[in-house]
């Protein structure tokens, strides 16, 4: 009886963490003292290893899009450098696919890496800007799967600004 009930506590902690992790979406601004320049990443966790990252350097107007996921590259069966795509989409309708490369992350875990530039930059942010309460991913013809949407409008507010859209 003890142990199904310590079971079941921490069964109920773990599910509140990934819950909290996977609610909030943030950024993150890096400053490169070498080269005189500035960097923001706005991401979401879905789990404790996978998520969604946007990426770009103050005003390029170019962004990289990563998401690790909790597949082993190694027995995914990918090939590196295979070419996929990122499809993203909101609960208001809104889409937007990129084209990606499967590549290995240092966890050993594949992750897909794709570039946009101005009008396919701006895509994959309005459909985070948009959204209503989710977002949704789908890596190549793979399962689908869902981010909250709670604070999407403020981080893709920022991410536009400091990119200079």
């Amino acid at each position: 009886m003890m142990r199904s009930a310590i079971f079941i506590g921490i069964l109920a902690f773990l599910t509140h963490v990934n819950d909290s992790l996977a609610s909030t979406w943030t950024t993150e601004i890096e400053k490169d003292p070498f080269e005189n320049t500035e960097s923001m990443t706005a991401f979401a966790a879905y789990t404790f290893r996978s998520g969604f990252f946007l990426m770009c350097d103050k005003g390029s107007e170019k962004i990289e899009v990563r998401v690790p996921t909790e597949m082993n590259f190694y027995e995914s069966g990918f090939v590196e450098y295979s070419k996929s795509a990122i499809k993203v989409a909101n609960d208001k309708g809104f889409k937007s696919e990129l084209l990606a490369l499967v590549t290995s992350n240092q966890s050993g875990n594949a992750m897909f890496v794709g570039f946009a530039d101005n009008e396919k930059s701006k895509e994959i942010i309005d459909a985070i800007l948009t959204a209503q309460s989710k977002i949704y991913v789908k890596l190549g013809e793979g399962d689908v799967w869902d981010i909250s949407a709670r604070g999407s409008t403020r981080v893709a507010q920022e991410f536009e600004k400091f990119c200079g859209f």
